[in-house]
């Protein structure tokens, strides 16, 4: 887990105005170079229908709900902010790990595909033990704290190797990012996840 001293703690304190997805307990700690331009959160609600003769609809009764979704992406860029490091390649790393199961000692089961110089800057590596469950983490968007589990990541890498720091090793310099997350509303509703469970505050 990042120290105190350590970058991604100082992103951190300035990032309440951009947005952050972490879970301090478990080492992961990703704050918004950008906030993002719009966010989309969607809910659906299941209804059972059953037909009554001569009535001008059906009877009406409540199934249940279904999954609140909040869905947006993200900017990466190394040639503004400033980014010190001149790639993104840790960013992308550690936005992998939200889809990697952690285990029982809170480590990732498996590390992600990841470029030769990404370190483990934003989220712990492995590997763990061989099974566990995907974090839970806190996402701070739009003034807004939910708590998620991470449904799907697309990451487009657009540029490599365009800053003097990535050249030699063609790092990714810029990418976006769509992030899907699965809102949990009522944890009683999620099998095996305490030992999982983020802190409530913003990493100071």
């Amino acid at each position: 887990m990042p120290g105190r001293g350590s970058p991604a703690v100082a992103l951190a304190r300035g990032s309440t105005r951009r947005g952050i997805i972490w879970n301090s307990s478990l080492g992961i700690q990703i704050p918004f170079q950008y906030h993002p331009e719009s966010f989309v959160e969607e809910k659906t609600v299941a209804w059972e229908t059953t037909p009554i003769l001569g009535t001008p609809q059906p009877l009406l009764a409540y199934g249940s709900g279904d999954l609140r979704i909040l869905s947006f992406r993200i900017l990466l860029d190394a040639h503004a902010s400033p980014h010190p490091k001149g790639h993104v390649e840790d960013e992308l790393r550690a936005l992998k790990m939200l889809t990697i199961p952690f285990d029982v000692n809170r480590k990732p089961t498996v590390n992600v595909p990841e470029h030769p110089i990404a370190s483990a800057e934003y989220a712990p590596r492995g590997p763990g033990r061989v099974s566990g469950v995907p974090p839970v983490v806190n996402v701070y968007v739009g003034g807004k704290v939910y708590k998620c589990v991470a449904r799907s990541v697309r990451i487009e890498e657009v540029l490599h190797g365009t800053t003097p720091q990535a050249q030699a090793t063609m790092a990714c310099t810029r990418a976006w990012v769509d992030l899907e997350f699965i809102v949990i509303e009522d944890s009683r509703m999620l099998v095996h996840w305490r030992p999982y469970q983020p802190k409530a505050q913003v990493p100071q």
